[in-house]
């Protein structure tokens, strides 16, 4: 165990100071736009999802579809681009009828979606970052109150030439930022600038009250989040997914991932030996035939000699190349495919070894031959 107590305490240094510098450092600030319940980044849901219980009796968050809504839910979608499709547009409509009452924030919406519910959009498109900290300011002016966001939150408005029953409800200075309309019981709200529903649009300046003022529009008993619409049914699909979700039980895991690893390199390196050189065994009934081959070669009888040559080329046939010896056309193919020889050469060899089996005699200059021809397939 000596021999080994520098590396263990080498190694067990080195984690040491990684986890004391990794769990001191800050952390990073990461600007993707996520609206998950869970993330704390600025552009997260998660001081939406901890208060919307203030507002709503009734509150729930899935990664459902519109499509797959079963009864009548008021809903919140909140994405960075929102486009339904036809089944989710159909059943979008037949809920507003139903009853149900629908907010739908996006900085994007798509073509399909603006032409069946008649809207238009006017957006720039803008990189969300730390800029935003030192960003000129543009004013969303509800009713007779103004509050003051980063310009690039305000980029997007609505286009309303033909407004189709649309009521404005908050607007920039490009124009119209949310529009509502009663559509059969209930009612359908857009907002262009979904970022105030996110952690940094509700703590910025402390305009809290513009997303409570749309989160309003909706009736208090209940609200359904869905969050597919920005990821889609994204998430970890591991059995460890609830370990890896939270960071003190995602760096138990890693730890102790990375401690197995360390004790078997170690345990490993302790325990490595030497590999013998096996040599592959020799082809022994080639040497056999060779020596009676030389016996009888001796002895004159060449007839005999081809016999003991023919009977140990078609064992050999059998154990390396899985065929049994026949003459054949298709035999020949398979036999040439599988040894590389020339088909050519392979027809030759078998009218020699049907001419050997079918005389009593046959001549040195023959048995030479064959003998030639077998050694090519060895």
């Amino acid at each position: 165990m000596k021999p080994y107590r520098a590396y263990i305490i080498f190694f067990s240094a080195v984690l040491l100071t990684y986890v004391t510098y990794t769990l001191l450092k800050p952390p990073p600030v990461h600007w993707l736009v996520t609206f998950r319940p869970m993330d704390k980044n600025p552009f997260g849901a998660y001081i939406l999802n901890e208060r919307a219980t203030d507002l709503f009796s009734d509150y729930s968050v899935s990664n459902r579809t519109i499509s797959q809504v079963g009864k009548k839910e008021n809903l919140l979608i909140l994405g960075d681009k929102v486009d339904l499709g036809y089944a989710d547009l159909t059943r979008l409509n037949e809920l507003l009828d139903e009853g149900a009452n629908v907010l739908i924030g996006s900085n994007f919406f798509g073509n399909r979606m603006q032409d069946s519910l008649g809207f238009s959009t006017t957006y720039l498109t803008r990189f969300y970052g730390s800029n935003l900290l030192e960003s000129n300011e543009s004013g969303l002016a509800i009713g007779k109150r103004t509050y003051l966001f980063p310009q690039e939150l305000m980029s997007n408005y609505f286009d309303l030439k033909d407004s189709h029953g649309w009521e404005i409800l908050a607007a920039s200075g490009n124009g119209p930022v949310a529009i509502s309309k009663a559509q059969g019981k209930g009612k359908l709200i857009l907002v262009t600038n979904p970022l105030v529903f996110s952690n940094f649009g509700l703590l910025y300046n402390k305009n809290h009250p513009v997303a409570e003022y749309f989160l309003k529009q909706l009736p208090a008993e209940s609200l359904h989040y869905t969050t597919y619409y920005q990821f889609g049914r994204s998430g970890a699909t591991t059995p460890l997914r609830y370990f890896l979700s939270e960071k003190p039980l995602r760096w138990a895991v890693y730890l102790g991932l990375f401690s197995i690893l360390v004790l078997l390199g170690i345990d490993s390196w302790r325990k490595q030996k030497g590999i013998p050189t096996i040599e592959p065994p020799t082809n022994t009934s080639v040497e056999y035939a060779r020596t009676l081959g030389g016996l009888f070669y001796r002895e004159a009888n060449h007839h005999r000699t081809a016999m003991k040559l023919i009977v140990h080329f078609y064992a050999e046939i059998r154990e390396k190349y899985w065929l049994e010896p026949e003459h054949s056309d298709k035999f020949y193919e398979q036999l040439a495919g599988k040894s590389g020889v020339e088909k050519g050469h392979v027809v030759a060899t078998f009218q020699l070894i049907e001419l050997a089996r079918k005389t009593t005699t046959l001549s040195e200059n023959q048995l030479v031959e064959l003998s030639q021809k077998i050694d090519v397939f060895t």
